[in-house]
């Protein structure tokens, strides 16, 4: 079942490097059938030990450049940065809610249903769930669906004349019998 269209091509832009590599942000422009609504769903895998303002407005430069006018944004990773770090504070001003799950969160500017953790063993980050909801695009109209050739339906036939109906007799007195 597919929930989402891509609307544009993913694509990604580093932010950080440590002593594991290069540290990037990756990111697609979806479109929710359903509602019609566009989501920008932004990943990322933040670096070790690097939980300044550098990274954070690197992160938050980078959703700025990448979201449209109307987007929901959904940003999820393992940030490897917790709530309280200056990173996570600067990315967390441009988005509404989250489900936070310390140095993993999936933060959003849709509205939270529910989210929880949980352990992620045989992984050292915990795993997080959430479900949103998605408001429905209002100004803009939904792409039209793709148009499948259909046979094209017969003309109705056409009548054939049929003969105009002989009038009805007008009614006539008849004389009345006589007796006889």
């Amino acid at each position: 079942l597919e929930v989402f269209t891509a609307i544009g091509e993913p694509a990604s832009m580093r932010v950080a490097e440590d002593q594991l590599g290069k540290r990037w942000m990756n990111w697609v422009r979806l479109q929710h059938k359903a509602t019609g609504t566009n989501v920008l769903f932004v990943n990322t895998h933040g670096p070790l030990n690097d939980c300044g303002s550098t990274v954070g407005n690197n992160w938050a430069e980078g959703v700025r450049a990448k979201r449209q006018s109307g987007d929901v944004l959904f940003m999820i990773g393992y940030y490897n940065c917790g709530s309280g770090t200056q990173a996570m504070q600067i990315l967390k001003g441009l988005f509404k809610d989250a489900v936070d799950g310390g140095i993993d969160q999936i933060l959003t500017s849709a509205r939270v249903i529910s989210g929880r953790t949980r352990a992620g063993q045989p992984s050292d980050h915990p795993l997080v769930k959430g479900l949103f909801a998605l408001p429905a695009q209002s100004p803009s109209p939904k792409p039209l669906p793709a148009l499948t050739p259909s046979p094209k339906p017969s003309p109705a036939p056409t009548p054939s004349p049929q003969p105009s109906p002989a009038p009805a007799p007008s009614p006539q007195s008849a004389p009345a019998p006589t007796p006889g």
